[in-house]
C-alpha cells in the first residue's frame, strides 16, 4: 500500500511523536545516512556520526551503536537550526512548533523545568540488549528564560542498566539544574 504525507505531517511525527518510520523516510529523502551524516559535518560540528537507518538499529540492536553524538555536539546542531543556519521562513517555525508539541519524555527535560517554561524537545532511545542494558536515553532541547535568552540543553545517557524511570528522573535532574543555574543571576550568557 502507499502512504501520502506532507513535509510538515512528516516533521510533525518524527519531532513530536518519535516516530521512527517518518524518520527514515526524511532520511531517505535526504539522500541516505551517508549524505545527512555530511551535511551537519559541513555545519562545522563533529563529535557525532549517523550511520544506520531507524531500520537497520531495530534489525541488530547492537547497530545503535553506530549512531551517536557528544551532547556539546547536539547543542551546537540544535543552536544552528534554531539560529535559522540551517532551516529557514515556514519551515524553521514548523521545525520550532514540532519540538514545542513533543508529546513523549514528560518525565525527562519536561519534568526538570518549571510549569509553564516554554520547551521544545526531542527524545530518542534504544530498546535495551539481552542483558537489560539500554544503549541510549537520550532527550536534547532549548528552553526561554524569562528575559527571552534561550538554554540548549542535551542529556544523553548510555549503556544504562537502570530503568526507564531511573534514566528520565536523572535527565530531569539535569535540567532542574541547568535551568536554575541559567535562570539565576549567575548564570550568565545561555546562548
Amino acid at each position: 500500500f502507499a502512504v501520502r504525507m506532507s513535509y510538515r505531517d512528516l516533521i510533525r511525527c518524527t519531532v513530536s511523536l518519535s516516530d521512527n518510520n517518518t524518520c527514515d523516510w526524511l532520511v531517505e529523502f535526504a539522500g541516505g545516512t551517508e549524505r545527512v551524516d555530511g551535511f551537519v559535518r559541513g555545519l562545522g560540528i563533529g563529535d557525532f556520526e549517523v550511520a544506520r537507518t531507524e531500520h537497520a538499529m531495530h534489525e541488530r540492536l547492537e547497530n545503535c551503536y553506530d549512531n551517536w553524538s557528544s551532547p556539546s555536539s547536539m547543542v551546537r546542531l540544535l543552536r544552528s537550526v534554531y539560529s535559522g543556519e540551517v532551516l529557514h521562513g515556514v519551515w524553521l517555525e514548523e521545525f520550532r512548533r514540532s519540538m514545542a508539541a513533543t508529546s513523549t519524555g514528560a518525565d525527562k527535560l519536561r519534568a526538570g523545568v518549571p510549569a509553564g517554561v516554554e520547551l521544545g524537545h526531542k527524545t530518542g532511545h534504544s530498546d535495551r540488549l539481552a542483558d537489560g542494558v539500554m544503549i541510549g536515553d537520550n532527550d536534547s532541547g532549548v528552553f526561554s528564560l524569562p528575559d527571552g535568552r534561550r538554554c540548549f540543553v542535551s542529556v544523553f545517557i548510555r549503556d544504562s542498566a537502570e530503568s526507564d524511570a531511573t534514566n528520565a528522573a536523572m535527565t530531569a535532574e539535569i535540567a532542574a539544574a541547568v535551568y536554575e543555574f541559567v535562570a539565576s543571576p549567575r548564570g550568565g550568557d545561555s546562548q
